[in-house]
């Protein structure tokens, strides 16, 4: 059926389950609303095929929004197209499939992983998820399994994308990581709330995996992995000059979870990092970055300002030893995974209530320079670790522990007062 409606201003058309919306001076917007493709919103019926359908009409019609509406809509996995906006809107859950087998790879469809995400878009352009609605991974089932984060599903994953926003939505219970970023650029996610128990395991919030040009905005992470995480993995011989870089985090909230992250892949470069504005409460670390001699590389131009840590056991964590640092370490032969951080800068950080005050260990062939802690101030039952690194600290920085001293200072470990 089709109905056309015209007014002075806006022009409206009903076609076959799909609202079109255009006004004289702005290209069409195609709404498809789930329900009109098939959708039932019990929560018990499996929706996949009608919301599929939905999305593969819209996306054909030249793109518009996907609307999931008010209701309960169980489905397995999604594989989302360029030009969708894929709308849950507030009173809407999308929830994950518990069946297992839904989650395998079946042929014909590209993933990175061994497992399907949720929510899968690979090599898009123009694509976001909005809506006010709730996304449920239903990880729970996965997390008692043992099986390792690869083999578990990441709610949402985006490879290869391009021009993306993530606004307006609540993330909870993914079967590893919530919101995951690979090869990706142009990205902007902003009031996003993402939830899972603190026992969790790698539940990240919000991960950029070899990403760039991407922003971070009025976040509340509450997670039982990191908060946010920024790695460049292992180099690709298929390209090389593959990193991390130019992304923003800004004005967010974590709460549990291992804090604000970078590494441990550090192969291919990360730089040009900045995050501001954050309060951390209760999480494991807060400032990380963490490598070693496998996967390492250059970690540069970070900053960090702006920062308030309330009991985070340790508020600044920047290892080249990443899980565990030895009591003592010889040189190694430098290689292109040699862990190397230079050039972090962090800028007015008020932290109480922790364990370690920090720990700054890098390698012997490779100390880290140019690390910075200004207007830092931190209480503390231990002071900062200092070995094979270069720290400069002015500005006022204070460490006040209430044993032993401000700075521990080992092999190679320098502390300047400027």
């Amino acid at each position: 059926m089709l109905a056309i409606v015209i007014g002075a201003a806006m022009i409206v058309f009903f076609v076959a389950g799909m609202t079109t919306i255009g006004h004289k001076a702005h290209a069409a917007t195609t709404i498809c609303n789930v329900k009109s493709f098939g959708a039932v919103g019990n929560g018990t019926t499996k929706d996949t095929a009608a919301i599929q359908k939905a999305i593969d009409s819209c996306a054909s019609s030249g793109g518009g929004t996907v609307e999931v509406p008010t209701g309960k809509y169980l489905s397995a996995p999604l594989y989302l197209k360029s030009n969708i906006t894929l709308q849950v809107d507030t009173g809407a859950t999308l929830d994950a499939s518990k069946t297992l087998s839904d989650y395998t790879i079946p042929a014909g469809v590209t993933v990175k992983e061994p497992v399907l995400a949720f929510i899968n878009g690979y090599k898009l352009s123009n694509v976001g998820i909005t809506g006010g609605g709730l996304i449920n991974g239903e990880g729970s089932v996965w997390w008692s399994t043992g099986k390792a984060a690869h083999d578990r599903p990441r709610l949402i994953e985006l490879a290869y994308a391009t021009t993306v926003t993530v606004s307006n939505i609540n993330l909870e219970n993914a079967g590893s990581m919530h919101l995951f970023f690979f090869g990706s650029s142009g990205i902007s996610v902003d009031n996003v709330t993402i939830t899972a128990p603190s026992s969790s395991p790698n539940t990240d919030g919000i991960d950029f995996s070899y990403s760039s040009n991407a922003i971070v905005n009025h976040c509340n992470v509450d997670s039982g992995d990191d908060d946010v995480a920024i790695v460049s993995g292992i180099a690709e011989s298929s390209a090389p000059e593959l990193g991390a870089s130019n992304i923003t985090v800004e004005n967010c909230n974590f709460k549990h979870g291992h804090g604000l992250s970078i590494g441990s892949g550090t192969t291919g470069g990360i730089h040009d990092i900045t995050a501001s504005n954050i309060t951390f409460n209760g999480t494991t670390n807060g400032l990380r970055i963490k490598s070693n001699r496998t996967v390492g590389g250059a970690v540069y131009n970070v900053t960090y300002s702006n920062l308030t840590m309330t009991g985070v056991k340790t508020p600044l964590l920047f290892t080249g030893y990443y899980p565990s640092i030895p009591s003592s370490d010889s040189p190694q032969p430098i290689t292109n995974t040699t862990p190397y951080y230079h050039d972090i800068t962090v800028n007015n950080l008020v932290a109480t209530g922790a364990s370690t005050a920090g720990t700054i260990v890098g390698v012997p062939e490779e100390p880290f320079t140019a690390i910075t802690l200004n207007g830092v101030k931190i209480t503390s039952k231990k002071g900062i670790e200092v070995r094979n690194a270069t720290v400069t600290v002015k500005g006022g920085t204070t460490v006040t522990v209430s044993s032993g001293s401000a700075y521990i200072i080992e092999s190679q470990g320098k502390v300047i007062t400027a």
